[in-house]
């Protein structure tokens, strides 16, 4: 707990600094080497773990790429880094699922960053997020209650009043949600998630 804490700070205080929500290269360091060595933890630490559970260390190691990947102000310039990223959050997809809120909180910080900005990232993080709501909504409002206000405003607006599609089965997602316990701090943003769930299971 108090590691998702810390590098959810560092991930906030990154996110903070860069002006407006998207990181601006001009202004920004490079830190292309930094991002290519989180993209090789993520692909050693999936290669060591296939077809198995996380150890503790490979869980550990796991979420520090995806966070470190969430705050970096570099865009995913190579394919093999982007497929890095794309096989870790396959992989915190899964663990998000399985009820593992460190993950679902991964996810949520992805969309506040350079490549969760792009179509296509947002896109395929759109769907993991709601995926990971149908079947964990207490880990998934759990998570979300845990953002900072800023971050949580955003994270709301852009997957959770906007699916990206229709696919889900939005009744039976309204019907969980209405029974899970809801910390005061998101009361809000779950209403307008209640709304949207409400429209689009009509």
């Amino acid at each position: 707990m108090r590691v998702r804490w810390a590098l959810v700070a560092i991930v906030t205080s990154l996110w903070v600094a860069a002006p407006g929500t998207e990181a601006s290269p001009a202004a920004a360091p490079d830190n292309t080497a930094a991002v290519a060595s989180l993209a090789d933890l993520a692909r050693t630490t999936l290669a060591r773990a296939e077809g198995r559970a996380l150890s503790p260390t490979e869980r550990r190691d796991l979420l520090a790429a995806l966070y470190g990947l969430a705050g970096a102000d570099t865009a995913l310039h190579t394919q093999e880094t982007n497929a890095a990223l794309g096989a870790a959050l396959l992989r915190a997809a899964a663990e998000a699922r399985g009820g593992e809120q460190a993950f679902v909180t991964a996810l949520l910080m992805i969309v506040v960053s350079p490549y969760g900005r792009t179509a296509e990232g947002s896109e395929w993080i759109n769907e993991l997020l709601w995926e990971a709501l149908a079947a964990q909504p207490q880990a998934s409002v759990d998570s979300l209650a845990e953002l900072p206000a800023g971050i949580r405003k955003i994270v709301v607006a852009e997957v959770y009043t906007a699916p990206v599609h229709d696919g889900f089965d939005f009744s039976a997602i309204l019907e969980a949600l209405l029974k899970v316990q809801v910390p005061p701090e998101a009361a809000a943003e779950i209403d307008s998630i209640l709304e949207t769930l409400r429209a689009s299971a009509r």
